[in-house]
């Protein structure tokens, strides 16, 4: 269960990539202006093939960041009364950082467990992630090379991963209430078999111990799938040690 708000003036269809891997749990909120009210042949055959919910907010008064500040806004109302707690805002613009910066120094004041995530797309493939983190990063030299250090080695555990991602899914779900690293490793192999549930923990272990929640469910999603990556991360954020 997720909701996604299109900055459509700032992504266009290529922003709707993706919608074909969402469910009926989830939301799509597309934001346009005069500017960019153009949909794609192909996107608008996907829209109608999608079992997700669509809206459509126009907006057709305001300066240069009407739409921005509107999105913004609009996220702000659905964060206290939706019972959605994962939200993406689809954009190319940092500026938006900033508001997602205010609202997770909102959640340490608060009991609100949300995660809000920017991203170019609805899905975007790792490859394309990783080249967002390069190009957008403001880092020294020594942290992009313990960024890169990290991406391999995430890289090298996911590749030894074969076990269907619904079966993951249902495996890490079925976990009960009081469970711990060390009862989710036993847990996994008992499920998935020695060797593959040995190569789950890793890949999963290494996430919880290199991101925080909001890129921990980013990297769950990209590996899972949307739905079986929310679920995923929704029985094992209270593991996150880095907030």
């Amino acid at each position: 269960m997720a909701t996604y708000l299109i900055d459509f003036e700032n992504v266009g269809s290529d922003g709707l990539n993706g919608t074909q891997q969402l469910s009926e749990n989830d939301t799509v909120i597309i934001f346009y202006s005069a500017n960019s009210n153009k949909l794609s042949m192909e996107m608008h055959r996907c829209i109608c093939k999608s079992p997700a919910h669509f809206e459509y907010f126009a907006i057709s008064t305001g300066g240069k960041n009407a739409l921005d500040f509107q999105l913004s806004t609009y996220l702000g109302f659905l964060i206290t009364q939706s019972e959605d707690k994962n939200f993406y805002i689809i954009s190319k613009d940092n500026g938006f950082e900033h508001v997602i910066k205010f609202w997770k120094n909102k959640f340490e004041e608060t009991e609100y467990d949300i995660s809000i995530i920017r991203q170019v797309a609805i899905f975007v493939p790792i490859t394309e992630e990783s080249d967002k983190i390069s190009e957008e990063a403001v880092i020294t030299s020594i942290e992009i090379d313990e960024d890169i250090r990290n991406l391999i080695n995430a890289s090298q555990i996911k590749n030894e991963i074969h076990a269907a991602p619904e079966d993951i899914a249902d495996a890490i779900t079925t976990l009960d209430s009081t469970f711990s690293k060390t009862s989710l490793q036993k847990h996994l192999k008992a499920r998935l078999g020695n060797q593959e549930g040995v190569n789950v923990y890793k890949f999963i272990n290494h996430n919880l111990e290199n991101n925080n929640r909001q890129d921990f469910h980013k990297n769950l999603v990209a590996e899972f799938g949307q739905q079986n990556g929310s679920a995923v991360y929704n029985k094992l954020k209270k593991l996150v040690k880095k907030q």
